[in-house]
């Protein structure tokens, strides 16, 4: 009973962690794009059929591009960006482009050795401006042999910006690039405005998985930007504890259990000098009762209540008739019985019969 302060206690932190686990499971919800959402507008089956059976390996980009460490021959795939530093503190999301570069610094130097970057957006991203709706513009055509065997694509409309200056027009509504490929260095960057052909329940429409495979053609590896929409590494035990602010209470809770454990060390009152330790007590009174004893009965007497205490030992080990437990202390006594004794023994043969007796008393331990 003294550690039950102690398991509660430890009860309490673990219980206390699976509540956070449970909790922030539940309460992450992904956004549009997130290849972790399994629902219509998630690209959950995007990242299953591209990991299937022949196909190549798939991964989540969790962290900032620089930090990942991505090899050239990857293709990196950003589709609707929630996150991004273009999108953010944006004075006018409907006016002009802004004079901003398409790719950081990090994203450049990665894509120039050989990447490839696939950006599909439905809003405005840094220089480049989408058209809110392909109503009022020309047929979709296709003006470069490129993806092929893709012709029916959906939700695509006009792109406009000055990265398309160098660019090559893919699909275009008339004159307006709707799909378009940037080589830049040793790598490209395909600029798209349909994210929805990559979503769960648009993949299967027209050519748009088609579309998917051509994008990702010849790289062995496919990077899902995740860090793009929010998702970041798992977060600890104690990241969640700071974010649901129990960070006091835990550490009010991990004191008070160390000054009790402290508490629990230290004498309380004046020591009592003539207090025995409990063992040594023990072996008092078992010395005591011994003296007693050899006062108070014979040699063969004690020899005889020592062999009673055999057989009552081995009736509780073996229920049944007293004969049946006398014939098996004279197996472990090598048919020896105290009333072979014809007179009171020496105390050499005494001490002698008392080492056997013990002998018996440990084998029956042993082997029950």
């Amino acid at each position: 009973m003294r550690l039950a302060p102690l398991w509660v206690f430890i009860a309490f932190l673990v219980l206390g962690a699976v509540w956070l686990k449970v909790t922030a499971a539940h309460a992450a919800v992904y956004p549009d794009g997130c290849a972790l959402d399994f629902g219509p507008q998630g690209l959950s089956q995007a990242r299953a059929y591209l990991a299937g059976p022949g196909g190549c390996q798939v991964e989540l980009l969790t962290t900032p591009l620089v930090l990942a460490a991505l090899p050239s021959d990857a293709v990196l795939l950003r589709v609707a960006p929630q996150i991004a530093p273009f999108l953010l503190h944006d004075p006018d999301p409907d006016g002009p482009p802004l004079d901003r570069n398409l790719l950081s610094a990090e994203e450049d130097s990665w894509v120039a050795s050989g990447g490839r970057l696939v950006l599909a957006v439905t809003e405005r991203y840094g220089p480049l401006a989408i058209q809110k709706s392909s109503s009022g513009a020309k047929a979709l055509h296709k003006v470069f042999p490129a993806l092929p065997g893709v012709k029916d694509i959906a939700f695509l409309r006009p792109i406009s910006g000055t990265p398309l200056a160098g660019a090559c027009t893919i699909f275009a509504f008339g004159d307006q690039p709707a799909v378009v490929r940037m080589q830049h260095g040793s790598g490209e960057v395909w600029m798209l405005s349909c994210p929805q052909a990559f979503f769960n329940q648009q993949l299967a429409r027209g050519d748009h998985l088609r579309l998917l495979l051509g994008l990702v053609a010849g790289r062995p590896l496919v990077v899902f930007d995740e860090y793009a929409h929010g998702v970041s590494e798992q977060l600890g035990f104690f990241t969640l504890l700071r974010q649901a602010h129990l960070g006091p209470a835990l550490a009010l809770v991990t004191l008070s259990g160390v000054l009790w454990f402290h508490r629990r060390r230290v004498l309380v009152g004046p020591v009592t000098r003539h207090a025995l330790p409990p063992s040594t007590e023990a072996v008092d009174g078992v010395a005591a009762i011994g003296a007693l004893y050899a006062r108070a009965l014979s040699r063969r007497e004690l020899l005889t209540a020592h062999h009673q205490r055999l057989v009552r030992r081995i009736q509780e080990r073996h229920p049944g008739p007293k004969e049946r437990a006398l014939t098996q202390a004279d197996q472990l006594l090598d048919a020896w019985r105290p009333e072979q004794l014809a007179e009171e023994p020496s105390p050499t043969a005494f001490r002698s019969l008392v080492r056997r007796l013990n002998r018996a008393f440990r084998r029956l331990t042993v082997h029950p």
